[in-house]
């Protein structure tokens, strides 16, 4: 194909086991995730310079409605998988405007509700 490669492209020495799919491979050192174990997050970064709207965890945990069955089936579910899953769900802050999801325009939103 006529590429040349320089030396400084090239890999000199010798891959560590982790590198290939060894022992290691695919650990993620605690000090790297630690920074992501508060949900929600105490603070969000901005998108285009335009404050990022929050949420608040108030809501209720969301059911899915179960299925309804014809008579003599038996099944049993409730519309939630992990029973043990009772953390609020995240909803808008109440008396705050928030842009639309799909066409959030420029206006950035109000500033109590970031």
């Amino acid at each position: 194909m006529g590429v040349t490669q320089t030396p400084e492209q090239q890999y000199v020495g010798e891959l560590q086991p982790w590198m290939t799919g060894g022992t290691g491979a695919g650990e993620i050192a605690p000090t790297v995730t630690q920074a992501y174990d508060v949900w929600p997050p105490p603070a969000l970064a901005t998108i285009s310079s335009l404050p990022v709207p929050t949420y608040t965890a108030t809501g209720t945990v969301p059911v899915l409605p179960t299925q309804t069955f014809a008579a003599g089936v038996n099944a049993s579910a409730d519309g939630w998988a992990n029973d043990a899953d009772t953390d609020p769900g995240m909803v808008p802050i109440a008396n705050c405007k928030y842009p639309d999801p799909w066409n959030p325009g420029g206006s950035p939103p109000n500033p109590l509700c970031q």
